[in-house]
């Protein structure tokens, strides 16, 4: 075999990347970072680019601690019991996420979280379970004079708090360390943020997941009038965090073509249908030639049809042995067939940087019918919208996203109906709609989805809708601390104490609605 041999050391880095990405910084090995991993408290003496913060290394310690409590079934509480697989679990989300890693590992496809936006005036985890319960319960302040709880696990995180970003980081980084854990290496996590933190937890997941691993950063319009209490422009908009297990593994779908889509874009035709052109050179990421050398040879047209080189002579452009590029040869190759009346290109930028094509030589040579060159003369991809199977083409989702139903007026009055109300059961709750086209580009028939700031439930009511809509059998893990409602809100003077007792009920009602629909399409 002709070739480098493996670079076992480089191999075995990659592999302790995909492992633990938080202890690498730019791509490189910290061996700091490595040992604060494992618990040591060191200070750090190297210079480095890094995210830092009050109380890190304790965070590092307590996703470390074990957990020793057990999860209780209560079957007065649910509905079919023994049969369903799917797991709603009234509790703080760090003991749950450890109680979960021994049977979850490596097993949930898709996560969604939508975590406490640390605007100031909401209120935020505090973890330290090695003190009692009691004593936890009354140092941050959610049992008053007499004892009756007020907050439980929580504590209001102000800006005027010395450490407001710290502290939220604190909670954010243990509970997002141990949900990767749960991932499978396909799997994918969707986090909802606005702007107080959305800068922080790019950096944090980067640590975390590492930051090849980040695969988007969505713009969610969810109030299109904007708000009219800002300062200086009307927020409109809050943010989606995507990041993937391993990106190497992971599928996003697309969206199904429109028909109309399909009319105002594919404007050329052959004698196989219709068709639009895109650009046969590689643009946007890894367009070099150095990032994929066998996708960088000369392609021939003449007459308007595209012919291609020889094996002999591509096997010539690129040196495996020393790894380098033979361009005398592949200027020798251009002198020559022009000499023969063609047409040679080469992926080639405006500023003449050599690039690379979208296919290898061998894909080439089998679709070189799908070859055209475009109104500039530059050769291009026949796309059609239609694949050999007969479905229609999926198209990327962009990074800006919007429906009239992702709006939190028109979740929270869905809301009511579902229980209903004509009253607010939960403030700005997320949008079915919003997290049902989540589960559309990220799942599949049987996967299991996990959300542990599970809020009204609306995660577990998406799934089941999406089920209900194209037959699939998905599963879900909600977790929620049962944190109280407020005395004064509508919510607790309809009977509902926490706000677990509100996604407990949703979930009930959403199910026994569903199944009620089911049976009469069955009819």
């Amino acid at each position: 075999m002709e070739g480098q041999s493996i670079n076992i050391t480089e191999q075995k880095l990659k592999e302790l990347q995909q492992i633990i990405p938080d202890c690498f910084t730019e791509g490189k090995l910290d061996w700091e970072k490595l040992r604060v991993f494992f618990g040591e408290q060191i200070e750090f003496k190297n210079e480095r680019y890094h995210l830092s913060w009050a109380g890190k290394i304790d965070s590092y310690r307590l996703l470390q601690t074990p957990t020793y409590k057990t999860l209780k079934p209560c079957r007065e509480e649910s509905i079919n019991f023994d049969e369903t697989e799917n797991v709603f679990i009234e509790g703080d989300n760090l003991e749950v996420l450890k109680t979960l890693q021994k049977a979850y590992f490596g097993k949930i496809k898709m996560i969604y979280i939508d975590p406490p936006y640390n605007t100031g005036n909401d209120f935020i985890y505090k973890d330290d379970f090695s003190e009692t319960l009691a004593g936890y319960r009354k140092k941050v302040g959610d049992v008053d004079e007499e004892g009756n709880v007020t907050k439980a696990g929580l504590f209001k995180n102000t800006k005027e708090n010395g450490q407001y970003h710290s502290n939220w980081l604190n909670m954010m980084l243990p509970r997002l360390f141990l949900a990767r854990n749960l991932l499978r290496d396909d799997g994918v996590i969707f986090i909802s943020i606005d702007d107080n933190e959305v800068h922080n937890l790019r950096l944090l997941m980067d640590e975390i997941f590492g930051e090849e691993n980040f695969v988007g950063n969505i713009s969610i319009i969810n109030n299109l009038k904007g708000r009219s209490d800002d300062k200086f422009f009307a927020t409109c908009n809050e943010y989606l965090l995507v990041y993937g297990k391993n990106i190497n593994e992971l599928k996003i779908k697309g969206f199904q073509l429109k028909e109309e889509e399909i009319e105002d874009e594919y404007i050329y035709q052959d004698k196989f249908g219709k068709y639009k052109l895109t650009g046969f050179r590689k643009t946007g990421k890894g367009w070099r030639r150095e990032d994929r050398p066998y996708m960088y040879y000369p392609i021939l047209e003449k007459n308007v049809q595209f012919y291609s080189i020889e094996d002999t002579e591509y096997n010539q452009i690129y040196d495996k042995k020393s790894n380098k590029f033979v361009d005398d040869f592949v200027g020798n190759l251009k002198t020559k067939y022009e000499k023969l009346g063609y047409n040679v290109y080469l992926p080639l930028d405006s500023n003449g940087n050599k690039g690379r094509w979208r296919w290898g030589f061998q894909e080439y040579k089998k679709r070189i019918n799908d070859i055209a060159l475009n109104s500039n003369n530059t050769p291009s991809v026949k796309e059609r919208p239609y694949l050999e199977d007969g479905s229609i083409r999926k198209k990327l989702y962009k990074t800006t996203w919007y429906k009239g139903e992702y709006d939190t007026g028109s979740a929270a009055t869905y809301l009511n109906k579902v229980f209903n109300k004509d009253l607010t059961v939960f403030e700005n709750p997320k949008s079915i709609v919003f997290i049902n086209d989540i589960l559309k580009i990220s799942t599949s028939n049987n996967d299991l989805i996990l959300d542990f700031f599970a809020g009204s439930g609306t995660t577990a009511h998406a799934v089941m809708e999406l089920n209900k809509e194209d037959g699939g059998n998905r599963k879900w893990i909600l977790v929620q601390l049962p944190e109280p409602t407020d005395p004064e809100s509508e919510a607790y003077k309809a009977g509902y104490k926490t706000i677990a007792d509100i996604a407990k009920e949703r979930i009930r009602r959403a199910a026994k609605k569903i199944q009620e629909e089911i049976k009469e399409d069955q009819k």
